[in-house]
C-alpha cells in the first residue's frame, strides 16, 4: 500500500472511531484531527511520512485512553 492510500485509510479509521466515542465535543476531536493531518501534510519522504504515522497514532491512543474515556 502507497503512503498515500496508507494515510488516507488512517484518517478514514480515525473519523470512523471519532464516532463511536462518547466525546463531549465531537467538533473539537475532528478538528484536531484534521490539524494533525494538515501540519504533516507536505511531508514527502516515505521515512518522514511512516515516523509521523507512528507518532500520531500513539498520541491519538494517549489522548483518547486519558481524556476521551474510551469505551
Amino acid at each position: 500500500m502507497s503512503s498515500k492510500a496508507h494515510v488516507l485509510l488512517l484518517y478514514r479509521q480515525c473519523l470512523k472511531k471519532g464516532r463511536t466515542l462518547q466525546l463531549t465535543n465531537k467538533d473539537y476531536f475532528n478538528r484536531r484531527l484534521r490539524s494533525e493531518f494538515k501540519t504533516n501534510k507536505t511531508l514527502a519522504k516515505d521515512a518522514e511520512i511512516q515516523l509521523a504515522i507512528e507518532v500520531n497514532i500513539c498520541q491519538i491512543d494517549v489522548e483518547l485512553s486519558c481524556e476521551y474515556k474510551l469505551i
